[in-house]
């Protein structure tokens, strides 16, 4: 009698990404890679998701299959190995590239016998654009050697870079990532979301004080925005952030108020959990914020994404990608001033902000609104 054959031993992946709540989003696109691979090959993935909090609360929510370890507690490598883990590791995918990382991934392939794989981030270019940008600052120089290194740094998705490393941990060509997008299983939209009004949610603020749009720069592009929608046409505002963006969120409900928007103004800045924040944003059509997790997640989402770009910049992967979305930025010699944000502004004017066109970008969103 013929006997069956046994199910194939399951390859077992270990992610290292501990950034920020925008972590679902590479998680989504690397669980889908998995998946695909898993189905062609015909063979069983484990993977683990080597993350903090909160965006573990998130990937923990939305890809229950994925076994999570939160990185603080990884980082105690008083160990030979690290209990949570399966005894092998048959390859480790470094989503983060930092030196903490790369420690944490060589002591995961030395203890767990993981071959090492990263995402090509290019580096090298990144950090001589932030060089010349801090060195040559508002320069026609500046400008141009921003306009010429770009050329070196194309604006590849963060989440294509996931799904690059994967390939390259699972010995597939990179061809095999375009198809690869970021999806959410989108929850039932916040019960505060009025369902017979459009919502669009804004989300003034940014891990750093510097990717933090002046909420002037805001105000006009709603502004425009107001004037290009049909008379009949009521959009309903929602401002998003934690109680550290209460502030923010506070001026621009007081200045659109001055300006007599027409539609309701929702303002649940630090009145909502992070899970309650994504049940928001499945409530709403579009989002305007910063270079910030929520617009990523929000276009997990299938939500357009009005994404406004200042002391960063969009060829390192951050620009929205659905083909309803924009990001806006100004063409100056100092950006990008740092890699994510953290250098303040050395001339404390934020005009990477203020000479963003608002009149395109309010054109863009009564668009896609009317």
């Amino acid at each position: 009698m013929k006997q069956k054959r046994s199910n194939p031993a399951p390859l077992k992946l270990a992610i290292i990404r501990s950034s920020s709540i925008g972590d679902v989003v590479l998680a989504t696109a690397a669980i889908q890679y998995a998946t695909d691979w898993s189905l062609r090959r015909n063979q069983p993935v484990e993977l683990h998701w080597i993350g903090r909090a909160p965006a573990l609360e998130l990937i923990r929510l939305y890809c229950p299959d994925v076994a999570c370890h939160d990185v603080s507690t990884m980082e105690r490598l008083e160990r030979r190995s690290i209990a949570s883990l399966p005894a092998e590791i048959d390859a480790c995918i470094d989503l983060q590239g930092n030196l903490r990382s790369r420690r944490l991934a060589n002591h995961i392939r030395r203890w767990h016998g993981a071959n090492i794989s990263r995402s090509d981030k290019r580096y090298a270019i990144r950090s001589l654009l932030v060089v010349c940008a801090r060195i040559f600052g508002r320069t026609r120089l500046g400008l141009t050697c921003q306009t010429a290194l770009g050329k070196f740094c194309p604006p590849t998705p963060q989440y294509q870079l996931a799904a690059l490393a994967m390939a390259m941990a699972l010995g597939e060509k990179s061809g095999t990532v375009n198809q690869i997008k970021p999806t959410l299983k989108a929850p039932e939209p916040d019960a505060r979301l009025d369902r017979s009004i459009t919502w669009l949610a804004i989300a003034p603020g940014a891990s750093y004080p510097a990717k933090k749009a002046p909420a002037q720069v805001f105000e006009q592009i709603m502004g425009r925005c107001a004037g290009k929608l049909p008379p009949d046409k009521q959009i309903g505002i929602v401002l998003l952030g934690d109680q550290r963006e209460r502030v923010d969120c506070n001026e621009i409900e007081r200045r659109l108020s001055a300006n007599q928007w027409d539609g309701p103004v929702l303002n649940l800045a630090g009145s909502t959990t992070l899970t309650e924040t994504v049940a928001v944003l499945a409530g709403c059509r579009a989002i305007l914020s910063n270079d910030s997790s929520l617009a990523h997640i929000a276009e997990s989402l299938g939500k357009f994404a009005f994404m406004l770009f200042g002391p960063t910049t969009e060829s390192f992967g951050f620009a929205p990608h659905l083909s309803g979305s924009r990001a806006f930025s100004a063409s100056l010699g100092c950006r990008p001033c740092s890699k994510h944000g953290k250098t303040p502004c050395r001339y404390k004017d934020h005009e990477c902000f203020r000479a963003i066109d608002a009149r395109s970008a309010g054109d863009a969103m009564a668009e896609v609104f009317a």
